[in-house]
This record gives C-alpha cells, structure tokens and sequence, in this order.
C-alpha cells in the first residue's frame, strides 16, 4: 500500500527548510532528545523532496512531449491508410462486399489507436485474403507490407507509454515514502522542542510554526497526529 502523508508536497519542503534553520541554535539540545538521525533525516529529507517534486515536474513535460508525438505519428499512419483506402472505394465503387471486407465504410479516428488498429487490421486481411482485388485498385504488396510496419510500431509505442505509466507510479511511490519519512521526522523534532524548551515558549512556537498548517487532500483522511 503507498504511503499517505499529512501535508502539501510544497509546504513540507518550505517548512523543512525553516525548521533545518533553526538546528545551528538548538539542534544540540533537540539531538539530546531525538539522536542526530532525526536531523539530519529532515536536512537530507528535505534536499530528497525537492529533487524529487523537480524530477516529476520534468518527467510530467516529458510525458507531454512523447504524448504528442505518438499523436502525430498515429495521425500520420491513418493518413496512409486512409488513402488505400479510397483508393478500393474508387476503384470498386458499387462492390459492397469488396468495401465490407476493407471497412471502407468503417469510421476512422486518427487519434485513436484502437480504431486504427482495428482499421488496419481489417485491410491487411482483406488485402492478404484476395491480393488481385488491392491490386486492381493499385494497393501492392509494398503497401500491404507497410500497413504490418506501422501497426507494429503502434503497439511499440503503446508499450512505451505504458512502461512511462508504470515508471511514474513507481516514481510517486518512492516521493510519497521520502515525504511521510520526513513529516515523521518534523512531528518528532517539534515534539522534542516542547520538552527541551518548555521554559522558553518563544522558541517553542519557533518549532511549531515549522509544522505545515495545510493538509493535503486524501480521499481518506489520515489521523492529523499534529504535536502540542
């Protein structure tokens, strides 16, 4: 099950960072309490995070980019198709059967590749099944032969959209990890700071503004678990 955290991604990074600030003056006295892994869990935790949100920032645009090219590329495929396509619909313009079996009547959306797989698909066979008939309306072999190519790079690109999915839930997996890490780490110097500095309220309230006041939305919500 992934990790749920309490707090905005953007605030707990802004709100580390204070917190990391405030170690030179106290972190003594608070690593008394606590033990130097939880500082410096929020020090490095913090530096974790944000190369984390930047990474997924340039990953999301590079989703973007490929996105739109295999759009591009799909468009173009079906133009191709699209263009034997008439060419059986010119050449046997009364054949129904014929126009059946090539699915020239078949809606076509070029940016869907289910239909224009499927639209392939079905010409190929018919092309395959009766090579006389595309080529009295002078579809080749060649032709044919190009179809099979581009509806193998189709499926090829849908196997590396798929792999980029599965690559950025991975990717969320491990930023939800770093940041509930670093949360419980935070709760637990502020903790630490209302028993070492119960005699010194300002410094206490110091600690506690570097808690989060936004929590992140969740279907579920998570018990707020905020220190007093």
């Amino acid at each position: 099950m992934a990790a749920r955290c309490k707090w905005n991604s953007e605030e707990v990074i802004a709100k580390s960072a204070q917190q990391a600030k405030l170690f030179p003056d106290y972190g003594p006295q608070i690593e008394a309490r606590t033990g130097p892994e939880v500082l410096n869990s929020v020090v490095t935790g913090s530096a974790k995070l944000r190369d984390t949100q930047l990474q997924n920032t340039d990953s999301r645009g590079d989703k973007c980019a490929t996105t739109e090219s295999q759009t591009n590329r799909l468009k173009a495929t079906a133009a191709f198709l699209s263009t034997r396509r008439k060419a059986i619909a010119k050449r046997y313009p009364g054949d129904a059967a014929i126009k059946k079996a090539f699915g020239i009547s078949d809606h076509l959306n070029n940016t869907s590749v289910a239909s224009v797989t499927s639209a392939f698909k079905r010409f190929i066979t018919a092309a395959e099944a009766d090579p006389a008939q595309a080529r009295a309306a002078m579809v080749t072999e060649e032709d044919v032969a190009r179809m099979k190519q581009h509806l193998a790079d189709i499926n090829q690109n849908e196997g590396s959209q798929e792999g980029m999915k599965t690559t950025s839930k991975l990717s969320t997996a491990e930023r939800n990890a770093i940041q509930c890490d670093l949360e419980e780490a935070m709760v637990k110097i502020v903790t630490a700071a209302t028993l070492v500095f119960e005699d010194q309220p300002e410094v206490v309230a110091l600690f506690k503004s570097t808690l989060p006041a936004t929590k992140r939305s969740a279907k579920k919500p998570t018990p707020e678990g905020d220190a007093e």
